[in-house]
């Protein structure tokens, strides 16, 4: 073919080797491939997953033009994402462009997802601590639910120092003392914790 066609750029090559080689079952195949494709946020990375779409679609449609290419691959990136994407882009947009604003938004969303899972594990940790540590605990009756919440934060922050199952007596000591915990002093609950054998309170 080189002999008979001379030089040419790779994408005229490309069109002569599909339009030569290309068969049903391939184009059958590659047509459901995109069909079927639908963009992961947290599975896919866009710019190989863009410019695997658009090499999908020109090999397909030698005559679609690049702004078609470029609507059908966003209607692979469902409602919101395609939605945002368009949004920061202003037309005519190069597949460079797309791509940039595609990964900008992806960042932040997988940002914004990590943050929001770190939270929900907090909440379920701070619950199980809640229920687990603070059961017998005597939080002050004069506390406003906010005020509440502020002294359960500051008892998981320093959770360390409390008792536990490894650690009996905690880290700060003083468990014979009986305390009405409240914000400014926000002791561990061990000091609420049944006497260890060796307390003056056990011996009493």
């Amino acid at each position: 073919m080189r002999q008979d066609h001379g030089k040419h750029s790779w994408h005229w090559w490309k069109e002569q080797i599909i339009s030569k080689w290309a068969n049903y079952s391939w184009r059958f195949k590659m047509e459901n491939s995109f069909e079927e494709t639908i963009f992961d946020i947290e599975r896919d990375r866009p710019m190989s997953w863009f410019l695997k779409q658009k090499d999908i679609l020109t090999s397909l449609h030698l005559d679609l033009s690049e702004t078609m290419v470029h609507k059908r691959i966003l209607r692979k990136c469902g409602g919101d994402l395609e939605h945002a994407i368009r949004s920061g882009c202003i037309e005519p947009c190069s597949t460079e462009d797309y791509i940039n604003a595609m990964e900008d938004i992806t960042t932040r969303t997988l940002v914004e997802i990590e943050i929001t899972v770190i939270r929900q594990v907090k909440n379920v940790n701070k619950e199980k601590f809640v229920s687990d540590q603070l059961i017998e605990a005597q939080i002050g009756p004069e506390l406003t639910p906010e005020m509440k919440e502020v002294l359960i934060g500051i008892l998981f922050q320093f959770r360390e120092a409390f008792a536990s199952d490894n650690e009996p007596l905690g880290v700060i000591k003083g468990h014979e003392v009986d305390i009405m915990l409240n914000v400014e002093k926000p002791y561990p609950p061990c000091l609420r914790r049944p006497a260890y054998s060796a307390s003056p309170r056990a011996r009493e």
